[in-house]
């Protein structure tokens, strides 16, 4: 089976290849050194800063997603203790404690125990406040509040909510920096990589075939059996470069422009898919020849580039989408 060039596509694939091909330059003497001097200055800086960059990404992730836990665990006991509560409430109402005009004030109807709506966070920190707010008015009407579970144990839980939101919140903006910055730098890096590629391709040629390829995986060059399909990695970014354009959708396929009476229609067909939160799409198609990669975002204007699909032949793109003028 034959062989295709494999150039790295994901976080760690680039990083790993970057990496690679810097220590291996670097081990030969200053006359075998052959790489441009502007690439090797990037190869250099961008091996140890995008590796980090990543490990910043992966952590930040982490951080999101045990601070998330956190949250989800102090909500559900902030909504456990509302429940008891107005539990009680409604208790006391049945054996005729309080009046039933009192569900009024703790967000229920006047002559039904369904408690209010705690589905969200929203939801629960809004009964926690009602629980606070209905508590000053049984005291105002001189009945006893519930004792067992207190407005006083309430408020301090949900101030314990509010503080794991906050440090929840804190973690999503450091992650979504962090991805921005990922982002902006992978595509840089992904063309660093296929730049270092061609040019340790270039210094080995004269060579047979195969000695080219084993001289180009010394630098971390990875060669794949050819498939019947290929991967379109795409990139979405804002051309403004404020940030990773969420919503995008990607396709691949013939693009027909045909007129009608009332506008132009681009007809495109292909695989379809929507970038995710890190601003990635990976397109798998078992279409070649001289295509299109169509893109659109809410937003945005759209648009499409042209691309040449060889069996096989993974390939990686990055586009820039154009912020819409607001109509005034």
């Amino acid at each position: 089976m034959s062989l295709v060039l494999k150039d790295p596509k994901s976080n760690n694939d680039i990083s790993a290849f970057l990496r690679n091909a810097q220590k291996r330059h670097s081990e030969l003497s200053p006359e075998e050194r052959f790489l441009r001097s502007q690439t090797a200055i990037d190869l250099a800086d961008r091996s140890t800063s995008f590796a980090q960059k990543v490990a910043n990404t992966n952590a930040s992730e982490g951080a999101k997603i045990n601070y998330g836990s956190i949250f989800d665990s102090a909500s559900h006991h902030l909504r456990k203790h509302n429940t008891l509560f107005l539990n009680i409430v409604n208790g006391k109402i049945d054996f005729g404690f309080y009046p039933a005009s009192v569900r009024l004030s703790f967000g229920m109807a006047l002559n039904s125990p369904k408690l209010p709506s705690m589905t969200t966070h929203d939801e629960i920190m809004t009964v926690s406040g009602i629980i606070a707010s209905g508590t000053a008015v049984l005291n105002e009407m001189g009945l006893d509040p519930p004792q067992d579970f207190t407005a006083a144990a309430n408020l301090v839980i949900r101030n314990d909510v509010n503080d794991k939101i906050s440090d929840y919140n804190e973690s999503i903006d450091l992650w979504k920096a962090n991805v921005l910055d990922l982002a902006i730098s992978k595509a840089f890096c992904r063309e660093l990589a296929v730049i270092v590629r061609t040019e340790i391709q270039f210094h080995a040629f004269g060579q047979t075939e195969e000695q080219i390829r084993d001289y180009c995986r010394s630098f971390g060059v990875v060669y794949a059996s050819k498939k019947d399909t290929t991967e379109i990695d795409v990139l979405a970014l804002f051309a403004d470069s404020s940030g990773i354009a969420l919503g995008t959708t990607v396709r691949v396929g013939k693009l027909v422009i045909a007129k009608n009476k009332v506008k132009k229609i681009e007809a495109v067909q292909g695989v379809t898919k929507t970038v995710n939160s890190h601003g990635e799409a990976i397109l798998v198609t078992s279409q070649t020849g001289d295509l299109y990669l169509v893109y659109e975002c809410p937003g945005c204007l759209p648009g499409h580039v042209p691309i040449t699909i060889v069996e096989g032949e993974d390939q990686s793109l990055t586009i820039h989408l154009v912020k819409s003028q607001p109509e005034e």
